[in-house]
């Protein structure tokens, strides 16, 4: 009895420190977001006519698609940590 008690201790702090990841992980999210708004604007603003249009524009496509990438690979983990805290839950009440 006291054994599964220990257990669902155990799991509840390895459920605190994944949801502390999944806090960070959001932040960063969001900050990718909100660069990915920002390039947007800047593609947004730009002056067709300015002579270095072309350069500009493939500048800034070239970082839109790192944030698209790096938005990708958050929300995975993201994912990936949710999953992980479910399967503790569901095991924590398997148990008591």
């Amino acid at each position: 009895m006291y054994g599964n008690i220990a257990k669902a201790g155990r799991k509840d702090n390895k459920t605190r420190y994944l949801e502390k990841q999944l806090s960070v992980l959001n932040a960063s999210l969001h900050q990718a977001e909100t660069i990915k708004t920002c390039i947007e604007q800047q593609m947004d603003n730009l002056d067709v006519t300015d002579t270095h249009y072309d350069k500009k524009i493939s500048d800034l496509q070239r970082r839109l698609d790192t944030q698209y990438d790096k938005i990708d690979e958050v929300e995975e983990a993201i994912a990936t940590e949710r999953l992980i805290i479910d399967r503790i839950i569901a095991k924590i009440y398997s148990i008591i």
